[in-house]
Formats: C-alpha cells, structure tokens, sequence
C-alpha cells in the first residue's frame, strides 16, 4: 500500500512534467539492466547437445559449430573400412592388417583426426584376407562396392593405388596373372579384373573400367566402384556423379547374363592400399552389395541440433527481448532457431514446453512472460553435404523484470456514493491492480488510495471492481496499475473521473 505520501510526491513529479501527463510512479523496488548472455563467444556452448555436429574452431579463434563429417559409415554390409585417423583403426576381422609404414597424416584430414598419407613405395597397407572375407578364396563374390577420398599430390600413370594382384599357376600347370587393380593410367582411375571374370560356360574374361573424368591434383573426391551382379553393371563415380560403366555379361550388353567374379582357388596374394601411388587417402572401404551412395559430400546430410541448457533469467516476469546469432550459410546451407519460455524451471529435455521459431534474427518478442528459456538451433546443409553452415554464437537479450504492460480500456460509471470500474485483462504475468483516487486531476490523494486489488479477489479475465464509501456530488479522478510479485509495477493506465450521485 502506498502512503499519501508517496503519491503526494508523485503528484510534485507530475507538476514538473512538460507534457502535463500523469507520471508513472513505481513502488520502490531494485532497479533491473537489461542482461545478455552469449554462447559461442561467452559460455562456449556449455552444458550445451550436440546432435550430428561438430564444435571447430572458427577463423577468428573462438568456438563454432557445423555439421559433423561425413565419415564412412560401418554395418553389417563393411567388410573392410579403414578411416585413418589413428593407428587403432587398422584392425579388422575379417583381414590381417600390417600397416607399420603407413604415415598417420593429422594436417587439416578431410574427416575425424587424420588421414593415411603415402609418400614412398614402402608406405602401404599389407591386408591377408580371413576365411568369410570379400577378397578371400570365394567362388563367387557377389555384388560389392569399393569407395575411398583420395587427394592425390601428382600426375600418375600405371601406379597401384589397390590391389590383389600376382601370379598363380592354373589347373594346366601355366602361369598366369589373376586378380583385381585399381591404379592411374593418363591421371585416370582404372578399374581392372585379370582372370576372374567367369561366365556361366566357365570361360574367363578381363576387363578394364576407366571412367571419363581425371582425378584433381590436391583436391579431395570420392571415388567408388560398383558392382551389381543382379544386372551386371560395374560403374565409377566420381563426387556421386557416374562417369563410367561396362556390362559384365556374356554378351557384353545389358540384358545378357552376369559374370560371377571371384578369385581362383590357391590365390594366396595379400592385398595391398599403396606402396605406388602418392597422396592421401581417407575412408577406405569395401563393402557386400552394390552400394551407390549419392551424397557423398564432406559434411553430414541429417539435420544437426544444439540444444541450449535451461537459462535463468532471474524473475518470474522476465522478458526476452531479442535473440540473434551470427551464422555463415554458404551455398543455401541455413540455420533455423527455437526458444521457450516457462515459469518454472524445467528439464532440458521436456517434450510438453511447445518451442517458438525466430522468424527474424533481430526481432523482438511478445510473448509470456517467465524466468526460464531454452533455445536451439537446427542446422541444414546443402547439395547433399558439399556445404554446411557455421554457427559461431546466440545472443540472448532480456528485461530481468519487465514492467507489466499498463492496463487499457479503463471506463468509470457512477453510482450512489461508489464508482464502478471497468478494464481490459492485462496479458502479462501479474499479481493485481492498483487504483488511485483522488479529487484533483493528477492527484490521487485519498485517504484510500491506493486501493489493492490482487488478481484472486477478481475475474482476471474480465477485471473490475467497485469503490465504495464516496461521497455523492463529488468529482473524482482516477487511474490504476498493475503489478507483479516480484514488485515491478505498470505505468498508469489512462486517467477517467466520475462524479457519484444519489439515485431516485
């Protein structure tokens, strides 16, 4: 309850008024700044999840966040993969890995820690196929795919960049060269099947794929080798793209039946990645079935999510007033940003609190007040991975202790020593009404006033209330606020009088 007093003082602040217009005295309370809280470049994203992305290093030295790499995925279907991004990755089961001369290269790798890099003949990967595996004694290896990144460092020609690969000596006693090699020729990637291409009349086929396109010079691309024994079809592709493929069936023709490839029994040549070729390699992969996948750019093609910790902004009506963030969007890769706020404070993870799109980075908000808000953010890449966008902070502005909106719709009607009040509902987060009276305009020196109104006491969907005790034949101003709990209180509402009369 405010004492005469105060509104005395608040009349002597009205007189000093140019305008003339009532002041809106609040009651004392602590005086609130607006705060700003900032990821990125302040907390760092802490306490923050991370859903398919990556925490990097932005060009300027502070935190950032972008789409997770789009490293080879491992299931059921791998028979080899080899990441490179440590000496740990050379282990598999169905292959007997040496790899004690590969460089394990950590300079800027296209995924993960690091890549496999082969400067001299000696830097290879030596792999003894296990009984089950896919380069092992088979008589018949089905459909399989091969796909790899590689970031050659020169111009190539005849250089092994895989292979098993060697001499056998046949059923007839003859020698002979069998095998699978994919090696350069003109800076080209050659795919080449030496003696293990059978039909169903058992006669043996070679052939050689050589796709269109030359591979970059320190450049990383995706090269995969499909095999299809459904139909018969061996393709490349190159960044996705299929820039080569033959027919593998007796006619040489799609429609004709598909040659089974397998090696011959006794074969006992090891495999080999490098040993030849110069570069680095990334992702090296064999996989059960014709596998041709077409986003096969670096970053991830699922949505990523960060998803900030529950922030306190300090009282129950606390008013965010702006949310921005600053984001690179290349290529048509974009950023999209939720928030929500509650009263109480709530788990992280709640799926009851609806989340709110920021249609604009600048834009300011009407929305409910409360103490507690969460944000995040999804982040879309573009063409099937090639682009992702950075998202380098999120900047949160709020009033710790908004004022309440000032009641509208304010209409006085007299009655027989009282005034009926009528008012619009405030939307905001309060506690109740105040109503000055008074017999001066601008002065709200009754000994009544303030008059008290808490929300409990009322229709807060249609607010009202009735002065009681006036005396009749007496003008009388008035005006009313609203206040919160935490003590913040509204400008005044708009000033309306009336004049109290005996009815006949």
């Amino acid at each position: 309850m405010v004492s005469a007093f105060f509104a005395k003082k608040c009349h002597l602040l009205r007189l000093a008024c140019l305008t003339g217009a009532v002041v809106a005295c609040l009651l004392p309370s602590v005086l609130y700044a607006a705060r700003v809280w900032e990821s990125g470049m302040g907390d760092r994203f802490i306490g923050a999840t991370l859903e398919n992305l990556l925490l990097v290093r932005d060009s300027d030295g502070t935190e950032a966040l972008r789409l997770a790499d789009n490293e080879a995925g491992d299931d059921d279907s791998v028979d080899l993969l080899l990441r490179g991004n440590s000496p740990a990755d050379f282990r598999s089961q169905r292959y007997q890995i040496r790899s004690d001369n590969v460089i394990i290269d950590t300079v800027l790798p296209l995924f993960g820690t690091g890549s496999m890099r082969f400067a001299q003949p000696d830097n290879r990967v030596l792999l003894s196929p296990r009984p089950g595996a896919l380069l092992g004694e088979t008589s018949d290896m089905g459909s399989f795919s091969i796909d790899f990144w590689v970031f050659p460092y020169s111009q190539y020609d005849e250089e092994d960049l895989f292979s098993r690969y060697g001499s056998f000596l046949d059923s007839h006693g003859r020698v002979l060269e069998t095998g699978i090699r994919l090696f350069f020729r003109s800076n080209r990637l050659v795919f080449r099947f030496r003696n293990m291409l059978i039909d169903r009349s058992g006669r043996i086929h070679d052939v050689e794929l050589v796709g269109q396109r030359v591979s970059r010079l320190r450049v990383w691309q995706h090269v995969a080798f499909v095999y299809d024994d459904a139909s018969g079809k061996f393709s490349r592709l190159l960044d996705g793209v299929e820039d080569g493929v033959l027919w593998l069936t007796d006619t040489g023709r799609y429609g004709g039946t598909p040659l089974r490839a397998a090696f011959p029994a006794g074969f006992r040549r090891q495999a080999q990645l490098g040993g030849g070729f110069r570069g680095r390699i990334e992702d090296f992969r064999i996989r059960r079935g014709a596998w041709s996948d077409s986003a096969v750019g670096r970053y991830s093609t699922a949505v990523g999510r960060v998803t900030s910790r529950v922030v306190d902004m300090g009282t129950a009506n606390a008013r965010l007033n702006s949310i921005s963030w600053k984001a690179d969007t290349l290529g048509g890769s974009a950023v999209l940003l939720e928030y929500r706020v509650a009263d109480h404070v709530f788990p992280a993870d709640d799926e009851d609190i609806p989340w709110i799109r920021v249609r604009n980075q600048t834009a300011s908000f009407d929305v409910s007040r409360g103490r507690y808000l969460q944000w995040r953010a999804m982040l879309l890449g573009a063409e099937k991975g090639r682009y992702t966008p950075v998202l380098k902070s999120v900047r949160l502005v709020w009033d710790p202790a908004h004022r309440p909106d000032t009641p509208v719709g304010l209409i006085a009607r007299a009655g027989d020593g009282r005034i009926t009040l009528r008012w619009r509902a405030n939307m905001d987060r309060i506690a109740g009404y105040r109503i000055y009276l008074g017999t001066e305009k601008g002065e709200y020196l009754h000994p009544d006033s303030p008059l008290d109104v808490p929300l409990g006491r009322i229709d807060a969907d249609n607010p009202g209330y009735v002065i009681r005790n006036l005396e009749n034949d007496r003008l009388y101003y008035i005006t009313i606020t609203a206040y919160t709990a935490d003590g913040m209180q509204s400008a005044y509402s708009r000033e309306v009088r009336a004049r109290p009369a005996e009815t006949e």
